[in-house]
Order: C-alpha cells, then sequence, then structure tokens
C-alpha cells in the first residue's frame, strides 16, 4: 500500500468516478484503475463497484477512504512540523574565518541570512583571527569550525574540502596596464605583501617559488585595507582573493590582472577530531557544505561556456 494509491482512491471516491478523478488529476484513466486494482489485490477486498453512473466505495473502501485521509493529513502535516520543531532550536555556534580573507563580506552574507531565517534561535558568532591562532582555538574547544585556507597542520583537525578561492593580480591604476602576469613576471615588481604568518602571504611565497624567484617585498601589513592603500600609492603591486579584486577596482582603487598560470587557493571546513559537533554546529556546517557545492556548480558551468562556444563555432 502506498500513499498514491491512497491519494488516487480519495480522488475517485471524491469524484464519484474513475473519469472525473482523472480529468482532475490530468492522469490517464488507465493508470488510476491499475493502482487500485493493485491495492485491492494487496488488501484481498474489492474497494469500488460499478454503477451505472460512476462508481462507489465499497464497505471496505470506505473504510480505505476514511483511514487514508487520516494518513495523509499525518503525512501533509510533517514539512511544518518538522519547521516548528528546527524553529524551536537553540544555541551558539563560534565560528572562525580569516580577518584577511572576502569570505566575511562575500561569503558569509549569503549563508547565514537563510541559515537563521530558518534557525532563528541559533546564535552564529563570528571570530577573526589568522589561521594559526584559529587551528588552536579549534583544538581547544573555543571555536567550533572555521574556513581556512589549505594547507594547514592537520594534527587533531578533521579538515574538509570546500571550495577553491581564485588569486588575481591588483596593481596601482598609473602602473603600465596589462591583462595579465605570468608568474615569472612578478620577479622585477615591487610586491606589496601581508605579514607572514597570514596564510594568504606564505601561499604568495610558494607560487613565487615554484616559478623561481624570491619576491621583492616593499612593505609588509596586517590587513587588506592597509594593503589596497599601499597598493593604491604607487609601493607595489600584491595578489589577492578575486571577490577582494573586483571590489576594489569597483571603486576605481586599482586595476586587476590575471594570473597565467591561473592560482587558487583551497578553503576547507575545519573542526575538532575530539569532539563531536552538536546540532546546532552541524546544521551550520551542512549549510557551509551546501554554499560550496553551489560555488563549485556554478563555477564549473562557467568554465564550461566558453568550450560550448567554441564548438558552436565550429559547427
Amino acid at each position: 500500500m502506498t500513499l498514491h494509491q491512497l491519494f488516487l482512491l480519495i480522488a475517485v471516491a471524491d469524484h464519484g468516478s474513475i473519469s472525473g478523478a482523472a480529468t482532475t488529476l490530468n492522469m490517464a484513466q488507465p493508470t488510476i484503475t491499475y493502482q487500485i486494482r493493485a491495492l485491492e489485490d494487496e488488501l484481498g477486498q474489492p474497494l469500488l463497484e460499478r454503477q451505472p453512473r460512476g462508481v462507489a466505495l465499497t464497505h471496505a473502501g470506505k473504510i480505505v477512504v476514511s483511514e487514508g485521509r487520516k494518513v495523509l493529513e499525518l503525512v501533509s502535516g510533517i514539512p511544518s512540523k518538522i519547521e516548528r520543531t528546527l524553529a524551536e532550536i537553540h544555541g551558539e555556534v563560534m565560528f572562525g574565518v580569516s580577518p584577511v580573507t572576502p569570505f566575511s563580506t562575500h561569503h558569509f552574507p549569503a549563508i547565514y541570512r537563510p541559515f537563521h531565517d530558518r534557525y532563528p534561535g541559533i546564535k552564529v558568532t563570528v571570530v577573526e583571527e589568522r589561521s594559526e591562532k584559529m587551528q588552536e582555538m579549534i583544538r581547544k574547544g573555543q571555536i567550533d569550525v572555521a574556513v581556512l585556507a589549505l594547507p594547514i597542520n592537520a594534527w587533531k583537525l578533521n579538515i574538509e574540502p570546500l571550495w577553491k578561492e581564485k588569486l588575481t593580480v591588483v596593481f596601482p591604476l598609473d602602473h603600465p596596464h596589462k591583462a595579465s602576469y605570468h608568474l615569472r613576471e612578478l620577479q622585477t615588481e615591487q610586491i606589496v605583501m601581508l605579514r607572514p604568518e597570514y596564510s594568504l602571504a606564505q601561499r604568495v611565497s610558494v607560487m613565487a617559488q615554484h616559478a623561481g624567484f624570491l619576491p621583492k617585498i616593499t612593505v609588509e601589513v596586517a590587513t587588506l585595507g592597509a594593503l589596497v592603500g599601499f597598493v593604491r600609492a604607487g609601493m607595489g603591486i600584491s595578489i589577492v582573493p578575486w571577490e577582494v579584486a573586483q571590489s576594489w577596482a569597483s571603486l576605481g582603487y586599482v586595476h586587476v590582472a590575471e594570473l597565467d598560470p591561473p592560482q587558487e587557493r583551497q578553503l576547507a571546513l575545519v573542526s575538532s577530531k575530539n569532539a563531536p559537533l552538536s546540532l546546532e554546529v552541524s546544521l551550520f556546517a551542512d549549510k557551509l557544505r551546501a554554499y560550496a557545492q553551489r560555488i563549485s556548480s556554478d563555477r564549473g558551468a562557467e568554465r564550461q561556456r566558453p568550450n560550448e562556444n567554441l564548438d558552436n563555432q565550429m559547427l
């Protein structure tokens, strides 16, 4: 016995005929007849009897329809009951992010607003610290989960990849304009760099090392605001996440160029191996995973579009 079969039998009972139910439900009459006969075979009782006009319920049919209405009413109430239950969940999530990442301004609002709408009783407190400090706070139970850039020290930590963050070049408005920079070209440029304890600075250093040079650092800063200020003042170029670069470029502070070959850094969801996630933290982590999946899917579609255009040109 299925909910679908009960639904069809009730529809036939309400319309007094299989044809009337079929018209309303936009279904073929044989499909409805087949499902009701399957239900009759399972119960071992006829549920309908033919009348000069339409059909009528047998005694067994009346029982099934009466009880079936109660079942469908209970089933239809499940989503609202779940919503009410979820809305009653209370707790706090201590969530860590780096102060030099676009996550707080570009990603967190799109995650937190729908999360708060669904779970209004869960408070999310954002903690901004450099990566190494946050890793230690997670191990000590001071932060529940964090979004950090890899690589990190995985000791006593669960690491779950989320999405990749594109890196790009920003340079002063009076600097010779370029659409892209090959990594090796950066060895002749003055570089404005974040302080070495930040993971972005470490990533840039590794990129330069792979390209065979040491960056010519003019100044090291501790915030993205200071970094763009020095770049804007002509103290050098820098490498930052794409979302940050686009925001500054839209304000007319800097120009943006691609990196060749393209460079990314992997963001990951990090939590402690020593303590299981509470319900409220698990729900927030699920929202982060869903957001990451959507970003990865959207970016995959964007990468596919140029290939599709090329295929169309070849046809």
